[in-house]
């Protein structure tokens, strides 16, 4: 994604690579695809029961100190429309990837 487009990713309790169940009443998890500006976002919805599911399949240091590169990828069965145009489309992610930099605080 590029541009004002984006797509956030975010959880409690990273141990390293692994599985992770991103579920918002469950550990705060939260999915969020934003296509910018005035264009639809979409969002986990917090309800009990719903949620996304992340695998973190590596994480390497990179050349830059204190930065590591992970990869992996996610699906998530749904996610609900944030725009009050957009609230009766739904969208899943079946075969969601990540390639990117973090930054390593202990």
């Amino acid at each position: 994604i590029s541009g004002n487009q984006s797509i956030f990713l975010a959880f409690y309790g990273y141990d390293g690579p692994g599985t992770y169940r991103l579920a918002g009443h469950a550990n705060g998890g939260d999915v969020r695809i934003d296509l910018g500006g005035k264009m639809a976002a979409w969002d986990l919805p917090m309800q009990q029961g719903t949620g996304c599911t992340l695998n973190v399949i590596s994480q390497v240091a990179s050349s830059n100190n204190g930065v590591d590169r992970m990869r992996g990828n996610f699906t998530c069965p749904r996610l609900l429309a944030t725009l009050a145009q957009y609230n009766t489309q739904s969208i899943s992610v079946r075969e969601g990837q990540f390639d990117l930099l973090i930054v390593v605080e202990s």
